[in-house]
């Protein structure tokens, strides 16, 4: 799973078991939106890293009361595009999204309890 350490402000990651920072499992080239987009094909090993991700940090988040940029961004992103749907998807795919988005929310709201 990616690390991250918080020194003077600035976040320095480490790469996950898909050998990709947070960022980029859902935003590179390799990331689930990508194989998405291009591939009609949802990724299980790297959605199952985005959200180990996000329910490692979130308490982090919490206690911090702050979720660094570059991982927010990242989140909207995600959120985004999964709220988007995508006509092309096959019945097996459009509910597979749609399940992913309610977990994604679901850890997102555990921030404000």
């Amino acid at each position: 799973m990616e690390e991250a350490a918080y020194s003077m402000n600035k976040v320095v990651y480490t790469k996950g078991r898909t050998g990709m920072t947070f960022s980029e499992m859902i935003q590179g080239e390799n990331g689930l939106l990508v194989k998405l987009r291009l591939e009609n094909n949802f990724d299980e090993k790297i959605y199952r890293e985005i959200k180990n991700y996000l329910t490692v940090h979130s308490e982090e988040w919490k206690k911090k009361g702050v979720m660094p940029i570059k991982d927010a961004v990242a989140v909207f992103d995600l959120v985004d595009s999964l709220s988007g749907g995508c006509i092309y998807w096959n019945d097996d795919v459009k509910n597979r999204v749609e399940y992913a988005l309610m977990e994604v929310q679901d850890i997102i709201h555990t921030l404000e309890l």
